[in-house]
């Protein structure tokens, strides 16, 4: 295959140390120098991020050539698409590019002469993109011996190297140029260089860890109009109803965002009394467009990690609250790079606000690996056709003749002939079998209507799982229950003393559904008179 002959450059630096600067000025002269230019963000709110910068560095221009560069830098922004043969293409965020978004961008830039340039800014130490990898996560994958997560963490300042090879599934004919911004410039007035341990112990120190403040700390927080950002949905709603049970009636006029009903993305709140200053801080989200009935709109006062990446504020504060972080596959919204990324937002220290010890956690929780992400697709393409098999039969099978008869596909799959043969090659990918339980929860996907052309209904498979799994709860070993039974007497005591107050109050303090803490009190209580 005819190697690509783009040059890659890549900028890396951790948050505040310049690079949205450095693209600006990397644009600026792509602009004085006659040449075409397209500038790609991953999210509109990226986008947003460096039209800011781009504003702020107008207003302030002297120059009316550079004036008249930035006009024109800022109107050559597109998200992800757009592209259309241009000479220089800057890549903001890189972190949050995915390699199949980079594919697309050197599909087209291969025969374009004179022959283009890409520059790409960002850092490792980011959130990963949803699916697949991150360019630079993919590169220094490629490079560097060990954990390319450990390698996070130390990185940048000790970097030897000024060029690395691309990844071999690139195709690159040149080696990619490596460049590194140490100064930390949103740090300096913080007496710190870098977001490190040092800075991390500073915050650690400070942080609010008795539930009892949580409420006036979050309250602070909306009153000087800080973005308080939390890792999951889950302990952002904390954060809404300790705010809403505060502001009562006046909870819309407060809150500082909406959400429509189904709709992930956030806006700025426009029935919100301050609404020409929300504008001001929070740049990277554009106001909610006219509704026709705001009765329909949710007002919330955070948002989530991966919607606060890339955005810079004055003031921010982080939530996670009393909930022990949780082990299994949803602890990667813990991870390290979650904490990089919320406690790097804000020009100030960023308060915490949770227990102490889960923030610790967070910084050795590394993100999902290239092994966890990639492992099941084998397994999944065993459990599609699985099903064509099943459909196409109307004989009877129990779960176990159904569990051989999957192992048998997957065993017959050839990995090479899979949308991700070159991931699973490139890393090593060790592919293994669901287990029985786990094929059995795949049956929740099950066609029951193409099952039952052929008088075969195997959905019922997972019903019935699922009926033994209830009874099994329904015996009081839910997570509630257990809880609930590790209690002292006098945590029970207070327990019980506190079900009189409302859910809300109830909820904000020991973070739990009041209903279902009575029901496994009455539960216990059984027990123990039985």
């Amino acid at each position: 295959m005819e190697q690509n002959q783009t040059k890659l450059t890549v900028i890396a630096g951790r948050p505040g140390s310049g690079k949205s600067t450095t693209l600006i000025q990397d644009g600026i002269n792509a602009i004085l120098g006659g040449k075409s230019l397209y500038v790609m963000t991953p999210t509109h709110s990226a986008r947003r991020s460096l039209q800011s910068a781009i504003d702020y560095q107008y207003a302030n221009e002297l120059s009316t050539t550079r004036k008249e560069a930035l006009r024109k830098l800022r109107y050559s922004i597109h998200v992800l698409n757009g592209y259309a043969l241009q000479e220089v293409i800057l890549i903001d965020e890189m972190s949050m590019v995915s390699v199949p978004a980079l594919f697309n961008l050197l599909y087209r830039t291969q025969y374009v002469r004179p022959i283009p340039e890409i520059h790409m800014y960002g850092d490792l130490a980011q959130l990963p993109v949803i699916k697949g990898n991150s360019v630079i996560e993919e590169l220094i994958r490629a490079n560097v011996e060990g954990n390319v997560w450990d390698w996070a963490k130390n990185a940048y300042e000790n970097v030897d190297f000024t060029s690395l090879p691309a990844p071999a599934s690139w195709h690159l004919e040149h080696d990619i140029e490596f460049k590194v911004l140490l100064e930390n410039y949103r740090l300096q007035a913080e007496g710190f260089t870098d977001y490190n341990q040092e800075y991390f112990s500073y915050l650690l120190e400070h942080v609010i860890d008795k539930a009892e403040d949580y409420k006036q700390a979050l309250i602070d927080a909306i009153e000087k109009m800080a973005l308080i950002v939390s890792p999951t949905h889950n302990r952002g709603a904390q954060v809404n109803e300790m705010l809403k049970e505060h502001y009562g009636k006046s909870w819309y006029e407060v809150a500082p965002f909406v959400k429509m009903p189904k709709d992930s993305k956030v806006y700025l709140n426009p029935a919100n009394e301050q609404l020409p200053e929300l504008k001001k801080v929070f740049k990277f989200l554009e106001v909610l467009p006219d509704v026709n009935d705001m009765n329909k709109v949710n007002f919330t006062a955070y948002v989530v990690t991966n919607v606060a990446q890339g955005a810079t504020v004055d003031n921010a504060v982080y939530y996670m609250g009393d909930d022990a972080i949780p082990d299994g596959k949803t602890q990667h919204h813990y991870s390290y790079n979650n904490f990089v990324v919320s406690v790097s937002r804000s020009r100030q220290a960023t308060q915490l606000i949770g227990k102490k010890e889960s923030f610790e956690k967070m910084i050795d929780i590394v993100p999902i690996s290239a092994q966890q992400r990639l492992q099941h697709h084998k397994s999944d393409k065993a459990i599609n056709l699985l099903f064509e098999n099943l459909y196409a039969r109307n004989d009877e099978l129990t779960a176990d003749d159904i569990y051989e008869l999957y192992l048998g596909i997957f065993k017959d799959i050839d990995e090479s002939n899979l949308a991700q043969a070159d991931e699973l090659s490139d890393y090593g990918i060790i592919s293994t079998p669901l287990s029985k339980k786990e094929m059995i929860l795949k049956f929740k996907d099950y066609d029951v209507m193409r099952g039952l052309a052929v008088h075969n209904n195997y959905a019922l498979i997972y019903r019935d799982y699922i009926q033994s799994i209830n009874k099994e709860n329904a015996k009081g070993k839910g997570k509630t229950q257990a809880w609930v039974n590790s209690l002292s007497d006098d945590e029970l005591a207070e327990l019980k003393a506190d079900t009189d107050l409302s859910r809300a109050k109830f909820k904000a303090k020991w973070h739990r559904d009041k209903r279902q803490v009575v029901k496994a009190l009455q539960e216990l209580n059984e027990k123990q008179s039985a």
